[in-house]
């Protein structure tokens, strides 16, 4: 199971630079749609560009944090379930998976590699559990 989890937050890891990579292209391309600027508009463009930046990530992990696993866990057949055993909701799912692992910069995660239960873990009650065929 630690294998597992360690490799399901790398590929998470991985999506997240390339769906901030996507978000800063996103950016530029903003900042090259206007020609002539003024300083309220420059203003109004860098606010757009953060926005892009930090709601790719957000909006490509979403779609899986729904169904209370991420796409890395999805590939290795994971999901994260409450201490009741319950799927976790999109908003419980954000809280752990972006709040408290990308801004913490994954310095949460080390306690797996101890086999210790994740910062995260602890702030939402949850646990990272096999997934079961159906």
């Amino acid at each position: 199971m630690i294998i597992r989890r360690i490799v399901a937050n790398l590929i998470d890891f991985i999506i997240l630079i390339m769906s901030s990579a996507a978000g800063v292209y996103g950016a530029a391309l903003i900042s090259g749609m206007f020609h002539e600027t003024s300083r309220a508009l420059d203003t109004l463009i860098l606010i757009s560009q953060i926005c892009v930046i930090v709601l790719i990530p957000i909006l490509i992990q979403s779609l899986f944090w729904i169904e209370s696993t991420t796409i890395g866990k999805m590939l290795v057949f994971t999901e994260v379930r409450n201490t009741a055993g319950e799927k976790l909701d999109g908003y419980t799912m954000f809280a752990r998976e972006y709040l408290s692992k990308v801004l913490t910069c994954y310095i949460g995660c080390l306690p797996i590699i101890f086999r210790k239960p994740a910062i995260y873990e602890t702030a939402t009650n949850s646990k990272t559990v096999i997934k079961i065929k159906r």
